[in-house]
């Protein structure tokens, strides 16, 4: 018997890493702007790397757009999606969408601190944080917090593929939160 001819695919989880580096729009954006981040799965979504350099950037991923070879990408898309044959590093551009000018996304790029802040108190004043035995938020804190809106948002994004339809439904889900009564 004959040993089947090309490349072998890997198994399941065993994607190779690529890896990745953010760099500015901005003209002139040097190495000192660039955010590289650990190496990734091939299988690794774009929502899930926004994700990663909004939190670099302290900013909101719903304002970070993400971009390669000058033209946006969807969040639905994956890496493997991007990397051309024999490729193992991807490099993407950041656009940061929103008021404040040209100043504050300068600043917003070169920033490579990470900010996390407590989750905002339960309607009616009280500071309501459940906690689990690992120490992490449970209930409404969770839901009060903007990390589960955003990861909503993404898992919205992912399932449905269709950027449209997840800001249809999300704002839907999102309204509905806040008209409770």
């Amino acid at each position: 018997m004959s040993k089947p001819t090309g490349a072998a695919r890997p198994a399941p989880g065993q994607e190779p890493a690529v890896a990745v580096t953010v760099r500015s729009l901005r003209a002139g954006a040097g190495d000192a702007e660039a955010v590289r981040l650990p190496a990734q799965p091939a299988g690794t979504s774009l929502l899930d790397i926004k994700t990663a350099v909004a939190e670099r950037l302290s900013l909101a991923p719903s304002r970070v757009r993400l971009l390669h070879r000058k033209k946006p990408v969807a969040d639905s898309k994956v890496l493997k999606d991007l990397l051309g044959p024999g490729d193992s590093s991807l490099e993407l551009s950041v656009m940061i969408m929103g008021g404040g000018g040209a100043a504050a996304a300068a600043a917003a790029a070169t920033s490579t601190t990470s900010s996390s802040s407590p989750p905002p108190p339960v309607a009616g004043g009280e500071d309501v944080v459940g906690r689990t035995t690992a120490g992490g938020p449970t209930g409404m804190a969770v839901v009060e917090g903007p990390e589960f809106w955003n990861d909503l948002r993404g898992f919205l994004l992912q399932r449905v593929r269709d950027e449209k339809v997840t800001d249809e439904v999300f704002s839907l889900f999102l309204r509905a939160w806040e008209e409770r009564s």
